[in-house]
């Protein structure tokens, strides 16, 4: 009887290498925790074996399942505990002032794609024989009791992609979809810990299901076929949105001045853009959308625009006795930037009659010397940022030092 008390945790960026490069990047991002699982041979449960598919996990919690599976658990104890729900393990696995529940519902299935088995580190901790039947045979029937549960009445039931059923005179949702990479594996990747790096005196809810949850979610958002080209022009149109806001709302430039090109749609992409474009989004209580001349859409140009300026306010202080850390800016603080601009700029200009603007003036051009070459130097892009007023307040460079202030 294969199995094994382990410590595991959920790794998404193995597990999200069949999805796009961009959904692997984001994977990243998940946090996830460790936490305590039985880990069973499939071939105990009724399956075969698999090349890609590696034994099954179910987690080990100091709470009892809930919800939709409310019941799947046994508590875990040892000989000297009676009960029907409850499995004998030896050496007793009890933690400070508590009971574990090990879940039947849902078994979390380890993908192993191309890697193969490597040994795993475990507890000194086993199932007595008859225990170890007595769950397996639960798996089954928790298993094929949630298949029913969900089946039954359900054959006609049109699907709307969610909880909400689906409207009269709609169609069903269409599940099928391309994806990008390669076809999403059944199972997940795991890395498992040393028994000693875990605390099993103080055993904490598990967040696996959330993690799951979370991986699902973000591994269908990020592997629909053309996400990559559409997030590529995407983020272009994002640079070029920056970029031309910046000269647009810039005192030295016209908006003329900017000549850049829109990006657009690769031709792939284009058609199929266009047409989600110009769909119209159903509400709960919408009537089915009918067909829809191009003449009909009505666009509101009335809608409210809120624009943030590039530099920021400043903020009012802060009560000393609500402060616990102070962090010092460099400039302002250690060292008098503004002090040192203001001085060059009344080298530059000593009778103009707004200091304020020209201060503004010189963030504006600071800010566009840093996003057009931001590995230069700061006293390089201080420099240029100055030339640049000169050329504003029409004076000649040839003037004093002024980036030595």
């Amino acid at each position: 009887m294969p199995h094994a008390f382990v410590v595991a945790e959920f790794t998404p960026r193995r597990s999200a290498r069949w999805t796009s490069g961009y959904g692997s990047l984001k994977a990243t991002s998940l946090a996830t925790r460790p936490f305590l699982a039985l880990r069973i041979s499939r071939t105990d449960i009724g399956y075969g074996d698999n090349w890609s598919e590696g034994d099954f996990l179910f987690v080990i919690s100091p709470q009892k399942p809930s919800g939709v599976n409310e019941g799947c658990y046994f508590a875990l104890g040892s000989s000297l505990d009676e009960g029907s729900k409850t499995l004998h393990v030896e050496p007793p696995l009890h933690p400070e002032g508590g009971t574990l529940y090990v879940h039947t519902f849902p078994r979390l299935l380890e993908h192993l794609g191309f890697e193969p088995p490597v040994s795993v580190a475990h507890l000194p901790h086993q199932l007595e024989e008859s225990s170890y039947f007595t769950f397996c045979r639960s798996v089954l029937d928790d298993y094929d009791r949630m298949l029913q549960k969900k089946y039954t009445n359900d054959v006609d039931k049109r699907s709307s992609g969610g909880s909400e059923p689906v409207e009269d005179e709609w169609h069903t949702w269409n599940t099928h979809q391309q994806t990008e990479g390669a076809l999403k594996p059944i199972g997940y990747v795991f890395e498992y810990l040393e028994p000693q790096s875990f605390d099993l005196s103080a055993v904490e809810p598990p967040s696996i299901y959330q993690e799951l949850l979370l991986y699902n979610q973000l591994t269908a958002d990020y592997s629909w076929m053309g996400i990559t080209v559409a997030v590529n022009w995407a983020l272009k149109l994002r640079n070029f949105d920056r970029a031309h806001k910046a000269r647009r709302r810039s005192l030295l430039l016209p908006d003329s001045s900017f000549g850049g090109n829109v990006p657009t749609f690769d031709e792939n992409i284009k058609e199929p853009a266009l047409i989600l474009w110009s769909m119209k989004i159903p509400f709960d209580g919408d009537p089915p959308i009918g067909s829809q001349s191009s003449d009909s859409w009505d666009l509101d140009d009335d809608e409210p625009y809120v624009e943030l300026d590039l530099v920021p306010d400043i903020m009012s202080p802060v009560s000393a006795p609500s402060t616990k850390v102070i962090a010092f800016d460099l400039f302002g603080t250690i060292l008098d930037r503004d002090g040192a601009i203001n001085d060059a700029i009344c080298l530059l200009s000593p009778t103009h009659p707004d200091r304020h603007q020209l201060s503004k003036l010189y963030l504006e051009c600071e800010l566009m010397r840093h996003r057009d070459n931001s590995d230069a130097p700061y006293t390089a892009i201080v420099r240029h940022a100055l030339e640049d007023i000169c050329i504003f307040l029409e004076v000649p460079r040839s003037r004093p030092d002024y980036t030595a202030t």
